[in-house]
């Protein structure tokens, strides 16, 4: 029988070219070099194949970022290294990144599995909604501020095979310039007056 990582590899790529709606088992099964019977007796269907998928390479993730909020009390600190954690693994998983934007893009239905399994540990949440009713984070809610978070960390690594940059400037450079942006607009305000 065909193990869970051969078949994870061939759904990477398969997710990749194809998106969400329009893949089958079968099609995942041929990619991997197995019968689709032993994609099935692992994986049920499509949807638990993405959320298995999505859940073993954002493991790791999830459990940096859950040590980052247990280490800060300071709302910056926290927000600025899970914003960074999260930064870095989009950078070094590129393949993964091509297969949420597909998919994304491709069926409404991926986005929540998605979001389900890999965004960010539930003391992440917690921990930012305590801030925001403490007052230490001025937001009015914890859902828009981590959306707009998500926004600031996750849109660049969409658009990032369709962005040039100048010769001089690494991949790392573009996104230290990122970050350092995002980081000035919030801590200062987008506004002069």
């Amino acid at each position: 029988m065909t193990n869970r990582q051969t078949i994870f590899r061939a759904a990477i790529e398969v997710f990749s070219e194809r998106g969400f709606a329009e893949v089958s088992l079968q099609q995942i099964a041929e990619r991997a070099g197995c019968e689709t019977a032993s994609v099935r007796a692992l994986f049920i269907d499509t949807n638990t194949l993405l959320r298995e998928l999505v859940e073993e390479v954002s493991t790791p993730l999830l459990s940096a970022i859950s040590i980052a909020v247990e280490k800060h009390d300071s709302p910056r600190a926290m927000l600025k290294e899970s914003m960074r954690l999260l930064d870095n693994w989009l950078t070094e998983n590129p393949q993964y990144v091509r297969v949420f934007q597909r998919c994304s893009l491709d069926d409404p239905g991926a986005v929540g599995i998605i979001y389900q399994k890999a965004m960010y540990p539930s003391e992440y949440y917690e921990r930012i909604d305590a801030w925001i009713k403490e007052g230490r984070i001025r937001a009015k809610d914890t859902f828009s501020l981590v959306l707009m978070l998500d926004a600031a960390i996750i849109t660049p690594h969409f658009w990032m095979p369709f962005l040039t940059r100048a010769a001089s400037q690494s991949q790392e450079e573009v996104l230290q310039s990122r970050s350092d942006t995002l980081w000035e607009a919030f801590e200062h305000g987008l506004f002069a007056d």
